[in-house]
């Protein structure tokens, strides 16, 4: 088996080993997998964080030693709570641009700086850190991206994954797997920070939101934003008409 690291912005993950084929996830800067299966051209991987199995393009990859790849996986790492921010990589100065959820490893506070596989990076400007209303709330007016984990283009259940993993807290990728989390609460006893699920004519769960101030949710539909809930669903802010229906509520 081998393994990798993302050292780019970010890397599309698709559904089959093509640049045509559709786009599933992304893997952030900074995040580690494992590779299944090489083809040349392609390779398929297994993100270390949620599971998530895809395909990437070979020459994307940053190829680890075992130990290092191990030492990497045990090393104190935080997500970039700011939606963007550069980095120069040393002593090139190449600058790079780096997406809200990147991950972080080896911070030396004292150089705002860090160190990644032998590689140095340094920061420009400083960092963020928001609560996770905050941060969700940053996100309003993202465009609607199936597969995206970025400002520039985010699903409804890469944007609750990456939100909470700005809290320290590791959700799977899809809607229906992150269903399984927490433990359900009724509608009259919601919080700032519950997951609402959404489900289809046949009752599979399809569509996930933030509630934000006890009757409002904050999802990725069009573009992330926030409508009003009520027990049957979301009530759009626009329109005022049911557009989706729920499932559950759940407290993680």
């Amino acid at each position: 088996m081998k393994y990798a690291i993302n050292l780019h912005p970010v890397i599309p993950v698709r559904r089959h080993a093509s640049e045509t084929s559709e786009m599933t996830t992304q893997l952030l800067f900074g995040e580690l997998f494992v590779v299944k299966s090489n083809t040349g051209k392609w390779v398929e991987i297994k993100n270390v964080a949620d599971g998530y199995s895809g395909w990437i393009s070979a020459n994307m990859a940053t190829f680890l030693l075992p130990a290092t790849f191990f030492q990497l996986v045990e090393s104190p790492v935080f997500p970039l709570h700011s939606l963007v921010v550069q980095v120069k990589k040393e002593p090139s100065g190449q600058l790079l641009t780096l997406p809200c959820g990147s991950l972080i490893r080896n911070f030396c506070h004292a150089k705002n700086s860090f160190s990644i596989a032998g590689r140095d990076f340094s920061f420009i400007g400083t960092l963020d850190n928001y609560s996770l209303e905050q941060n969700a709330e940053r996100w309003l007016n993202a465009p609607y991206l199936w597969g995206g984990k970025t400002v520039f283009g985010v699903d409804c259940s890469g944007f609750v994954q990456l939100i909470f993993s700005l809290s320290g807290i590791q959700l799977p990728r899809d809607a229906k797997e992150q269903s399984q989390y927490g433990v359900r609460v009724s509608f009259g006893n919601t919080q700032t920070g519950d997951l609402a699920f959404f489900c289809n004519e046949n009752s599979q769960v399809v569509h996930v939101g933030i509630i934000i101030n006890n009757q409002k949710v904050i999802h990725a539909s069009g573009k992330v934003r926030i409508d009003y809930l009520t027990a049957d669903g979301i009530l759009s802010s626009d329109t005022n008409q049911l557009t989706h229906r729920l499932f559950s509520i759940n407290r993680i």
